[in-house]
């Protein structure tokens, strides 16, 4: 999907290339899983050029935004190519780096990759911050959902001829120990992820001096 032109691989080309997809196909139906199967070509591709050590962040940038939101369900592709061009360019500013995670969504990035993003020395404090924030109300959600589950299954499980009185599906002992377990590695996550929060806000202030100077 990338030619090279001159040794460089030819940025310009590619981001005219998906400007005119973009501008021809719509996002509904079809055209999204176009657009969506592009997307996943474009983080690839990111990942190709990113240990250029000739690619600027501008242009870095131009491909990574190149296309829609729509047409990324998870952004964990966009940061790993962002990942490696950061490791590639060790003389970025503070401010460059920041920039960079523009092109980020946070709240598609899954927890695991949140959590590398907050580990890793690279990413501005303050980013790493919002990132693993944004996955917060995700964790609520899914809580809430397997806390009504679990009491749901909290119900006794009646015999066939008494299915008359009460309506609510027979969730068998198997069926009751999964989602026992899944809300427990849920609760499990969340309080990683709430500590993980604490964690870097409290150190933020030291780790934006360090990064500043």
């Amino acid at each position: 999907m990338g030619g090279h032109h001159d040794g460089v691989y030819d940025v310009k080309f590619v981001m005219r290339l998906v400007r005119f997809f973009v501008n021809e196909e719509g996002e509904e139906g079809d055209s999204l899983m176009k657009m969506k199967k592009v997307g996943s070509l474009m983080d690839k591709y990111l990942r190709e050029i990113s240990p250029d050590h000739r690619l600027k962040v501008s242009k870095f940038l131009g491909v990574a935004e190149s296309l829609p939101d729509s047409a990324r369900d998870c952004y964990d592709g966009v940061y790993r190519a962002l990942e490696i061009f950061i490791q590639s360019h060790p003389n970025l500013s503070f401010k460059e780096r920041k920039r960079l995670c523009r092109c980020l969504n946070y709240e598609k990035l899954t927890l695991e990759t949140c959590k590398d993003l907050a580990k890793n020395p690279k990413i501005p404090p303050d980013v790493a911050v919002q990132a693993l924030a944004s996955q917060l109300p995700k964790l609520q959600a899914e809580t809430k959902r397997m806390n009504f589950l679990n009491n749901d299954c909290s119900k006794p499980v009646l015999h066939p001829s008494e299915a008359k009185i009460d309506s609510s599906p027979p969730y068998c002992f198997e069926q009751k120990q999964i989602l026992r377990f899944n809300f427990q590695q849920i609760q499990k996550r969340k309080t990683e992820l709430e500590n993980l929060c604490n964690e870097m806000s409290a150190h933020m202030p030291k780790i934006v001096k360090s990064n500043t100077h």
